[in-house]
């Protein structure tokens, strides 16, 4: 989400991914879980204001940053990406 926002490097994403994989780390769901029950769970966040879904984004590596506004679109799009359906 960092990198669509203009955020951060996809240089970054890719060096985070390759150093969560090499110590093991997931990188992907393992099972896949439905978008819709995601996106659902989501709304009981404790970072949910007035109904609006806020997220911790990064600006760069080690400074991160609160994000009001993405579409849940773009929400439910990413979640597909890491393996939800």
């Amino acid at each position: 989400m960092s990198v669509e926002l203009g955020m951060l490097a996809a240089k970054d994403v890719v060096r985070v991914r390759s150093l969560l994989e090499r110590n093991g780390l997931p990188v992907a769901l393992k099972t896949p879980l439905g978008v819709e029950a995601l996106m659902s769970a989501m709304t009981r966040d404790k970072k949910v204001r007035a109904g609006k879904l806020k997220f911790v984004a990064m600006k760069g590596l080690g400074n991160a940053v609160t994000v009001n506004e993405v579409a849940k679109e773009r929400v439910s799009a990413l979640w597909v990406e890491v393996g939800a359906c």
